[in-house]
């Protein structure tokens, strides 16, 4: 629900800067290159709104579900090592000499690959092992509040993939299902 109201309000925020282009770029410059420039570059811009909106909302449940190196990681990838790259591949002289254009087309075509990559994370995630996960987190902090000794270690980003069972069995021992 969150990726489609992140969509919904991208949709229309870059659809009216795709219309009144002109008029934005007409608010900071009056040079006709510069207000050509950004006219030809804001549906691009509008674009790269709607991926930003799924990468903001993943990047937020992956940060929610304390995997935030994984959000790290996954923009690290993506925009430093594929990136920068592909934005002086098409925006240098050495090969597409696009300028301005080929850095934003750099830009939406990034962001569309950080949102693929974070919806595969996010559609990975077993969820319910995280909801074991922070029930026993809170269950050892009870613990520990009231003067137990708690012996037991958790891993954190163990079983929170389909095909691991750790975090289900620490569970079990703590009476959590």
């Amino acid at each position: 629900m969150a990726c489609l109201l992140g969509a919904v309000t991208a949709t229309v925020v870059g659809v009216m800067l795709a219309i009144f282009s002109e008029q934005w770029a007409l608010l900071y410059a009056q040079d006709a290159a510069v207000v050509s420039t950004v006219v030809k570059c804001m549906p691009l811009l509008s674009l790269s709104l709607l991926f930003d909106s799924f990468n903001v909302t993943l990047s937020g449940v992956l940060r929610g579900c304390g995997l935030q190196m994984w959000g790290f990681l996954v923009n690290l990838g993506t925009f430093w090592a594929a990136g920068l790259p592909l934005a002086a591949f098409l925006a240098l002289p050495f090969g597409r000499d696009l300028a301005v254009y080929g850095i934003w087309l750099a830009l939406v075509v990034i962001s569309a690959l950080q949102a693929g990559v974070l919806l595969i994370v996010a559609a990975c995630l077993n969820f319910k092992k995280l909801v074991l996960f922070a029930q026993a987190i809170i269950a050892s902090e009870r613990q520990r509040t009231q003067g137990e000794a708690w012996t037991e270690e958790f891993e954190p980003n163990t079983g929170l993939l389909y095909e691991d069972n750790v975090l289900e069995d620490q569970a079990q021992r703590l009476d959590m299902l």
